[in-house]
């Protein structure tokens, strides 16, 4: 196939609509893989909620962490209480002699690290769970949506083809019209000299 400086004219003119075609193309089946892993997430939480009851979020939601919590608050309140009726000799009882007396209590400083390392701990699953869903694929036992998923994947592989290939065409349309023109001036200037 001979490329002419007319044909290589009329497939420029074509090119933005094949690229405006092929971009629209990507972008609809990037959506589309978007749409079945959202399918996906959602088929397996509602699996999950009927396979779990309804798991709790983490430890701060969990009856031990909440038991720890009121008798932490109990104990730092009878402590206070005490340390008010009955202050210590020689102390004055002001707001930061009473904190200074509940910070330094090792009992409630016990417990105030166990709050803290549950605390801590659900802070890790829930960033775990963050990091764990956007770095792996969605996962479900559905092959209904497993082919699905696959499609829109192939389908958005494909489309990322023809854009790079078009954008690839458009180099060459370069070169060619480069050589083309070139050419062309070249000849007329042969001619006239």
């Amino acid at each position: 196939m001979t490329m002419t400086l007319a044909s290589l004219q009329a497939a420029l003119e074509e090119y933005p609509e094949l690229l405006k075609h092929a971009l629209l193309r990507q972008y609809e089946a990037k959506a589309a893989v978007e749409v079945v892993k959202e399918e996906i997430n959602q088929s397996e939480a509602e699996s999950e909620d009927e396979n779990e009851g309804g798991d709790e979020d983490g430890p701060s939601d969990s009856p031990d962490y909440e038991k720890l919590r009121l008798r932490y608050e109990q104990k730092r309140a009878q402590l206070e209480l005490k340390v008010r009726q009955n202050p210590p000799d020689g102390l004055k009882i002001t707001e930061s002699t009473v904190n200074a007396i509940l910070q330094a209590d090792e009992e409630l400083c016990a417990m105030r690290e166990r709050l803290i390392d549950l605390e801590h701990k659900r802070h890790e699953k829930r960033m775990f769970s963050r990091v764990s869903s956007l770095r792996h694929e969605p996962k479900t036992s559905d092959s209904k949506l497993i082919m699905k998923l696959v499609k829109a994947k192939e389908e958005s592989a494909n489309a990322e083809i023809e854009v790079e290939m078009l954008r690839e065409m458009l180099e060459l349309y370069k070169m060619l019209t480069v050589i083309l023109t070139g050419t062309k001036v070249m000849a007329t200037s042969l001619d006239l000299g």
